[in-house]
């Protein structure tokens, strides 16, 4: 397991960039409401993962070109992917996410800092695939209406 200093100076950075924006909804998970986005944040010590997303695209339509599209994306991204998923038969979504394992991570700081860089990358991510992949493909931002964080923890 992550020794409990590097776990509290990830805890630190998360408040020190979404300062005031993050709420614990379980002991496992917590939940970052920043400009127009919805972050899920999984951070489960005892199970070890240790995960971010957010939601990108809803209602988007499905093609094989939507497929190579997030490939593309995809080739790009260091740390994290899109996700292309279904809820309701038809209704496709895409969600950015990081996933990781505690024991994946070295007990260093700079694991720590790494953890809260590609945190604090999220946004960036999220809005670089809604202005790539809307116009080409429909879909609405995810924002965050109500119980958007149910709708990422059921993906995890």
């Amino acid at each position: 397991m992550i020794e409990a200093s590097v776990q509290e100076f990830v805890r630190s950075g998360i408040e020190r960039v979404y300062p005031g924006k993050c709420e614990e909804i379980f002991p496992f998970a917590s939940k970052i409401e920043s400009d127009g986005i919805g972050i899920l944040a999984i951070h489960d010590h005892e199970e070890e993962h240790l995960a971010f997303a957010a939601g990108t695209l809803s209602g988007v339509t499905f093609s094989s070109d939507l497929v190579r599209d997030l490939g593309m994306l995809n080739s790009n991204v260091v740390v994290g992917a899109y996700v292309l998923s279904e809820g309701q038969p038809g209704h496709w979504s895409i969600t950015y996410a990081v996933k990781l394992r505690y024991t994946w991570v070295a007990e260093a700081t700079a694991s720590a800092q790494m953890i809260v860089d590609a945190l604090s990358a999220v946004p960036v991510f999220v809005q670089r695939g809604i202005e790539i992949l809307s116009p080409k493909y429909g879909g609405e931002p995810w924002g965050i209406p109500g119980g958007w964080w149910l709708a990422l923890m059921d993906r995890f």
